[in-house]
């Protein structure tokens, strides 16, 4: 794909060993995590691969070739920047969309959770 506004375009600097983030997500700073992809995907036009808005193609064969290498990147890319222990819980995902809303239930739960145990300690 040669188009540069296409989310199924990579270029030379897309590959799988890019961290395209500093913030390695650990559980407890996936509110900081979360907002600095979300930032880094909307730079390379690959946000619509985690927010559900770009579905697989069903019918054209090249279109659906360019969306699974472009999915399987922005795994890797979500692979690079999940703390180690946390990898299990994502590692046999083959959509990006559900990888990032499995992490979002799971922690941002914590978030709200570790947010009420700072609040009722200071009663």
């Amino acid at each position: 794909m040669n188009d540069i506004t296409s989310p199924h375009y990579l270029s030379n600097a897309d590959c799988s060993t890019t961290n395209l983030i500093m913030v390695v997500l650990t559980g407890t700073d996936y509110s900081i995590w979360r907002r600095t992809m979300t930032n880094a995907l909307k730079g390379r036009n690959k946000l619509a691969f985690v927010d559900g808005s770009l579905e697989k193609p069903t019918t054209d064969i090249k279109e659906d070739f360019a969306w699974k290498k472009c999915n399987s990147m922005v795994i890797t890319w979500f692979n690079n920047s999940i703390a180690q222990e946390l990898h299990s819980g994502v590692a046999f995902y083959e959509i990006t969309y559900d990888i990032r809303r499995d992490l979002h239930e799971i922690y941002d739960r914590v978030r709200i959770t570790v947010l009420y145990q700072d609040e009722s300690s200071l009663e």
